[in-house]
């Protein structure tokens, strides 16, 4: 969605519920950091995430790498958002460096957030492959292997969707609902004494335990078949 030209770098805008901000394939040049609501982003008709959390910078890796959009965003609320014109974002880090900084912060946090994956799900494949050939690892003891920061990561994420996709009450009781449910996961994090059962136990009150399980299992087994023809 193509806003107006002005002289601010950035612009307080509201949409209603089922706005497109963007669509894969545009060339559009806004980036918009969530006030209230949330966005639903979609790549190829197909889910990816659901933001709702304030602050949210959204679309803003197309328009730093100029490239087209490379997925989907709607509104799945009323929403209102800050919205940043892309050749503006040079003026908006010299007369709001505080927006700025937070931006720089989110996209190192991405960063940080990939590479972590990558170096856990590389043990978990090097564990696994240093297992006898006559000794496949059950899922039980697979899960042991995950994790417990991806593990809060992908609950949050299954939880988030399930909330909004299925929600029963308003848009911000179910904002509460999951900001509850990061709370929890936080305080389990950074404890020392948190064991996989109690995640599970959490997953399990919220009702996304067989989602998680799910999930984690169609990894389990991709990492088998990698072994296998790695062997």
């Amino acid at each position: 969605m193509t806003q107006g030209s002005s002289g601010a770098p950035a612009q307080m805008q509201s949409f209603p519920k089922g706005t497109y901000l963007f669509k894969e394939g545009e060339e559009t040049i806004e980036v918009y950091v969530l006030v209230e609501g949330g966005v639903e982003i979609t790549v190829s008709g197909n889910p990816v995430t659901i933001i709702v959390d304030k602050g949210s910078f959204i679309g803003e890796m197309s328009v730093l790498l100029g490239q087209v959009r490379t997925a989907t965003a709607v509104t799945i609320a009323d929403s209102k958002f800050m919205v940043i014109e892309g050749n503006k974002i040079s003026t908006l880090l010299q007369t709001m460096p505080n927006m700025g900084l937070k931006l720089l912060k989110d996209l190192a946090q991405r960063v940080q957030m990939t590479t972590r994956k990558l170096v856990t799900r590389e043990q978990q494949i090097t564990d696994l492959a240093e297992q006898p050939e006559d000794s496949v690892p059950s899922f039980d003891d697979y899960m042991k292997t995950v994790d417990f920061q991806e593990l809060a990561e992908l609950m949050a994420e299954l939880y988030k969707e399930n909330l909004f996709r299925r929600r029963t009450t308003s848009f911000e009781a179910a904002g509460r609902d999951y900001n509850r449910f990061k709370n929890d996961l936080d305080i389990m994090l950074e404890s020392r004494f948190t064991k996989l059962e109690d995640i599970l136990e959490l997953a399990t009150k919220a009702g996304i335990k067989g989602l998680l399980k799910d999930k984690l299992y169609k990894q389990y087994e991709n990492d088998l078949k990698m072994l296998k023809k790695g062997s």
